[in-house]
Parts: C-alpha cells; sequence; structure tokens
C-alpha cells in the first residue's frame, strides 16, 4: 500500500496550514494594532507542528533508541544538511545577484556547536528559526515518561497537568504586578518546564478522538472558540504593548495557546477533505519539513533583492488590506519558491530509498 493512503488528509491539511503560517509568521510588518492581530494568529505555527508529532510519537512498538534513531534520520540530518548549505552559500542568499557566485566553506564546528549545546543563536540569521530543531530534541528526553503514563492508561494525568500548567502561567502574570521583593519564585520555576510537550499531548488527545470530532457541529464550534480566544490574545497583547511593558500578560497569553490549539484541532478533524484536494493536500504537505528548513534563505533572498520591498510599496496604500494582500501574495510566492528548491532533495531522497529496496531485495 502507497504511504500516502496510510495519512490522514486533515492531519495533512493542517500540517499544510501550520507551513504556511510559519512563513506568514516571518513575513508579518508594521508596529500598530494590524501586527498585534496577525502575530496572534500566526503564534498557532509551531505549536501546531509540535502537536502533529504528538499524534504518532506515542502510539506503536516503537522503542526509545528506535525513536531517537528515526529523529536523527529525519528531523537531525536533513537540519544538518541543509544549516551547510546555506553556510555554504551565505554570501549569495544575503546578496542581490541573481545566480551565486561565490561558494564558502562551511563552518561544520560551529554548527556542531549550537546543535550540541541546543543553541540556534550559533547559526547565521536566515536559519535562527531552526531552535524547532533544538526544541524537539529536548523533547527526546521525556519521550519515555510519557509513554509510560499513555501506556499505564494513567490518562487522567495528562489534563491534570495542563489545567496545573495553565494555572501556573497566569500566576507568574499575577506576580509581575506585584513588588519585586514580594514576588514568588514558584511560578517561574514550573513554568521552565517545556510546553512543548503539552502541544504533543494535546495532539495525541486530539488525534484518539478523531473520528468523534467529525461534524459540521464540532467545526463551528472550533471556529467560535478560535475566535474567542484569540480576540482575548489579541486584547492582553495589545494592553501590554499599550503599556510599553512586554513582560504583562505574557503567561496567560502562552496558557491561551493550550485552549487555541485545541481549537484548531477541532475546526481541521472536522472538515471534509475530498479526492482531488485530498491530492493536492499530499502533493504539497509532504515536502512541509524542508519547506520550513529553506524557507528563510528564500524570504532573505528576495529581501536582499528588494522585491518584497517593491511588494510592500505597492500595495501600502491600501491600508489594512493592502497590508493583507502584501502578506498572502509574499506568502505564497516564498512557499512555492521554497517548494521548487526542495523538488531536487527530495527527487535524491526518492532515489536513495529506491538503491535501498533494491539492495534489501
Amino acid at each position: 500500500m502507497p504511504a500516502h493512503k496510510e495519512r490522514n488528509l486533515n492531519v495533512e491539511l493542517l500540517r499544510l496550514f501550520a507551513c504556511l503560517l510559519v512563513v506568514a509568521h516571518h513575513l508579518i510588518v508594521g508596529t500598530g494594532l494590524d501586527k498585534q492581530v496577525l502575530l496572534a494568529v500566526a503564534v498557532n505555527d509551531v505549536p501546531i507542528f509540535f502537536s502533529i508529532t504528538g499524534c504518532f510519537w506515542f502510539t506503536g512498538d516503537k522503542t526509545w533508541g528506535r525513536t531517537v534513531l528515526d529523529h536523527l534520520k529525519r528531523v537531525i540530518l536533513p537540519c544538518l544538511i541543509t544549516l551547510c548549505l546555506l553556510h555554504a552559500f551565505q554570501d549569495y542568499f544575503s546578496g542581490s545577484t541573481l545566480l551565486p557566485t561565490a561558494v564558502c566553506l562551511p563552518d561544520f564546528g560551529g554548527i556542531l556547536q549550537g546543535l550540541l549545546q541546543l543553541d540556534f543563536e550559533k547559526w547565521q540569521p536566515f536559519s535562527d528559526h531552526l531552535w524547532y530543531i533544538c526544541s524537539f530534541t529536548e523533547l527526546l528526553i521525556w519521550w519515555p515518561i510519557v509513554r509510560l503514563v499513555i501506556q499505564k492508561g494513567e490518562k487522567k494525568l495528562i489534563p491534570t497537568l495542563l489545567w496545573v500548567t495553565f494555572a501556573a502561567l497566569v500566576l507568574q502574570d499575577i506576580a509581575t504586578l506585584l513588588p519585586t521583593g514580594w514576588r514568588p519564585w514558584w511560578p517561574k520555576a514550573y513554568t521552565s518546564f517545556s510546553l512543548y510537550i503539552f502541544f504533543m499531548l494535546i495532539g495525541y488527545e486530539m488525534y484518539q478522538r478523531r473520528e468523534q470530532l467529525r461534524g459540521a457541529k464540532t467545526a463551528w464550534l472550533g471556529a467560535g472558540l478560535f475566535l474567542v480566544l484569540t480576540a482575548l490574545r489579541v486584547l492582553l497583547s495589545v494592553l501590554a504593548w499599550r503599556l510599553g511593558v512586554t513582560s504583562y500578560f505574557s503567561g496567560t497569553v502562552t496558557s491561551l495557546q493550550m485552549p487555541i490549539l485545541i481549537s484548531l484541532w477541532m475546526i481541521f478533524l472536522a472538515i471534509p477533505v475530498g479526492n482531488r484536494a485530498g491530492r493536492v493536500i499530499r502533493f504539497f504537505s509532504s515536502s512541509s519539513y524542508l519547506i520550513f528548513l529553506v524557507h528563510m534563505a528564500v524570504m532573505h533572498k528576495l529581501d536582499a533583492m528588494g522585491l518584497l520591498d517593491r511588494l510592500h510599496t505597492a500595495l501600502n496604500g491600501l491600508g489594512t488590506l493592502g497590508g493583507g494582500i502584501y502578506l498572502l501574495a509574499a506568502t505564497l510566492l516564498v512557499f512555492l519558491l521554497s517548494w521548487l528548491i526542495t523538488l531536487p532533495f527530495k527527487a535524491l531522497g526518492g532515489w536513495i530509498r529506491g538503491l535501498r529496496t533494491k539492495s534489501a531485495a
């Protein structure tokens, strides 16, 4: 059976949506209310990716060692290859020439040092979005513990942890309003625990309930929940922005990510996907990780050539509408160019897999 037939098309649609959000997130410009509204939607990008990983990470019979090996092969190795290529052509991506004129020797030591220290700031500007890889790697430490909780049937522990984390984040905000000497240490200490593990657990729980969540009622309920929670996030973000103190409400805004993520899963699991739409979704979603890896380099190249600035200037006179059209057009342009760049690498990967299949036979 072809591998793509085993994929859930609703999950693949959500993956494709997250990939577009990632690109849009890095293209948002401005400083006013419009930016706060757009950011409130775009920041769902990486949490969605983590939650999709959670769909499949804790099921099946894979051992922790096998999970680590798969992570190295499917996540870390493409990341390292991409980083080496970006370093080799860094002058090209930051310059305005159409074709590369020089190749630099990659800083292998710096790349490995950044990965081993989980420090994405050691990488060049058009690959600093790869902090995602570092956080993903950290979650491998928690994999055996979460897997054990799920296999032992202690599923009530998961929503309990989610609610406790939500409350701790809100308490962290309350603590910032108190005088320095009276601020309790424990809310901040507790919330230093990575939220990404909870995003993965949300994906796992929602995927397990996918059959129960089909239907128009679920989609409308999810859409209503998403709009209300996003409006609250925008309100708190704008209030903190007006006050000029970004630390206010940061914990509460972060905690809202969990129910917002649930609402997005409700929407996308309930969407009926036909055969034609399914083919398009499979076609692009299979390249989503590679697009994620290279899109910042493409964006920097277009920016260095002045194309994004000219597009933004041409639409700037239309106000808010122009800003929205610019973001949509620039997102699709960067997405499609990034997808084109991934085609040779996908073909190479398919050729290598074909050789391995022949040698195994």
